[in-house]
Formats: structure tokens, C-alpha cells, sequence
């Protein structure tokens, strides 16, 4: 999936401030593997996404669903001590 880059450059995470990464293959695969046993708030982000952005720090992903950035803090993926695909 391509997010234009002028996008990608200002949006930050809504909760830490820090910039964000587009996901790559291995760890879009690894966070669809881990959702079943990660913290998600909305149990809704489990659903089939497209894609998702990484923060900076690996705390955290969101779903990229049908092309839109869902970057609400309740449709956050939760990750474990930020070691997904690092």
C-alpha cells in the first residue's frame, strides 16, 4: 500500500507525538499474527486491514483500512515492548 509521503511527514501518533512509519510486510504480518493476544481497545480493530502505521517507538500500531489512516487512540494496536518485525 502507498501513503503519499507528504502525508506520512506530518502525521504524528495523537497520543505520544511521535512520528509514524508505514508498516512493513514482515511486521503487517507479525501484528495480524499478535492481534489475537495483544491489548486492542476496540475489539472492532481486529477487523481486516489493509495496512497500518507504526510509532516511532514501536509502542503502537494503527489499521490503515480501505486507505484511511484510523488514528484514534481506540482503534490503536497495542504492542508488546515495541519488538514487532523491528
Amino acid at each position: 500500500m502507498a501513503l503519499d509521503t507528504r502525508l506520512l511527514e506530518i502525521l504524528r501518533c495523537p497520543v505520544t507525538g511521535q512520528p509514524l512509519a508505514l508498516a512493513s510486510r514482515a511486521q503487517l504480518e507479525d501484528i495480524r499474527r499478535a492481534t489475537v493476544n495483544l491489548a486492542v481497545a476496540n475489539p472492532a480493530s481486529r477487523e481486516a486491514f489493509d495496512a497500518a502505521l507504526i510509532v516511532a517507538d514501536g509502542s503502537r500500531a494503527y489499521p490503515i483500512q480501505n486507505g484511511i489512516p484510523v488514528m484514534l487512540d481506540s482503534e490503536a494496536i497495542l504492542l508488546t515492548q515495541g519488538k514487532v518485525g523491528a
